[in-house]
């Protein structure tokens, strides 16, 4: 599990979680006293908490910690090899837990037992992306089963749409993996920048009237290991291995 284990220092982080949450408890207690301290004078401040997004009746340091817990669980999973193994609908519901703040603790057990957890269901997330590929990009609708990638790949997807596209993120990860180059714009999931790391890879044709796009490879060496992987998965479809 240690090539997954982000370089982060746990107790760094799990000490600035204090410290964060220690400064604002006294944020908050200084504009408390602040509060009460001006309305003698004539102050109708109201709820001053309101300057932060906290609910009325919400604790404004249950509301702080709660902030923090969602980033620093962000900050780890971003900094971690796990975004790399799933494919985009996966991380885009961890993302969404972390959003909603359905997460545990941040503590070093329930970090250390996350990441069990996910390693665990490392070679599922890995299969979970091929079968997203070939879905989305080779997938035969008369028999339902997945065709080999060959060097075309013709989508309706549009082409303002296609670096960002389900199937086409995981493809391109995993050509940037079999060619050993760093694919930390896939760890964040920064799809802003997506469209420079594309063209090493695949050549990107509109054509408009036929409302197709065209993703041509040139790197059939890379694909030909993608197709490995897939007849891992369906060798009788594809006449694999174990046929």
């Amino acid at each position: 599990m240690t090539d997954l284990i982000p370089t982060v220092n746990f107790a760094d982080l799990l000490s600035k979680q204090e410290e964060f949450n220690a400064r604002f408890q006294q944020i908050t207690t200084d504009i408390r006293s602040l509060e009460k301290d001006m309305v003698p004078y004539g102050a109708r401040l109201g709820n001053f908490m309101g300057i932060l997004k906290c609910e009325r009746n919400q604790d404004p340091n249950e509301w702080f910690h709660m902030e923090v817990q969602k980033f620093m669980w962000r900050h780890l999973m971003e900094h971690s090899n796990l975004m790399q193994e799933m494919d985009c609908h996966t991380a885009a519901s961890w993302r969404t837990q972390v959003t909603v703040g359905n997460i545990p603790e941040l503590t070093y057990e329930n970090i250390c037992a996350t990441f069990e957890e996910l390693f665990a269901k490392r070679q599922e997330l890995r299969q979970n992306c091929i079968r997203m590929i070939y879905q989305r990009l080779s997938w035969c609708p008369k028999t339902n089963l997945p065709k080999p990638l060959q060097n075309k790949v013709v989508s309706k997807i549009a082409e303002r749409h296609i670096t960002q596209a389900a199937g086409v993120i995981e493809l391109v990860r995993l050509m940037h993996e079999y060619d050993g180059k760093p694919v930390d714009p896939f760890t964040k999931f920064d799809r802003s920048k997506n469209h420079d790391v594309y063209i090493k890879y695949i050549q990107v044709k509109p054509y408009p009237r036929a409302g197709t796009v065209h993703l041509i490879f040139d790197r059939m060496d890379l694909i030909d290991k993608i197709n490995q992987e897939m007849l891992l998965l369906y060798p009788k479809i594809l006449g694999g291995p174990n046929a």
